[in-house]
């Protein structure tokens, strides 16, 4: 069976890894361009992880009360993959049936925070 997704704040140890993914993308982050985001007040990184293995990475910038997101790259040996089983049961759910993983604002969410997983 394969391990359960889960998304963390990303270390700066992997954005190496991260820029890798990246560069698979139409518009690819450079390594240094995510460890200036990592150092930006307003920046944020979090990885898309199965197991151990970092699977994708996802770029946001906060304003206040709102986030903008400025880029997904999943590796492209997980892209069109069925996901594996729920990593949070029970929890509310997002646009098209995808787990709410990330922290923020919307008729979905119960609370700040992120919702789901360990050490989110």
């Amino acid at each position: 069976m394969a391990p359960a997704w889960r998304a963390a704040p990303l270390p700066k140890a992997h954005c190496a890894a991260a820029a890798a993914i990246e560069a698979t993308a139409t518009e690819p982050w450079t390594e240094a361009q995510l460890l200036q985001e990592l150092d930006a007040p307003a920046g944020r990184l979090f990885g898309l992880y199965a197991g151990e293995t970092l699977c994708g990475a996802a770029v946001f910038q906060l304003a206040a009360d709102e986030a903008s997101l400025e880029s997904v790259t999943i590796a492209p040996e997980q892209r069109r993959r069925p996901r594996p089983a729920d990593p949070c049961p029970g929890r509310p759910e997002g646009r098209g049936g995808h787990p709410v993983l990330f922290g923020g604002a919307g008729p979905q969410r119960p609370g700040p925070g992120p919702v789901c997983g360990p050490g989110l």
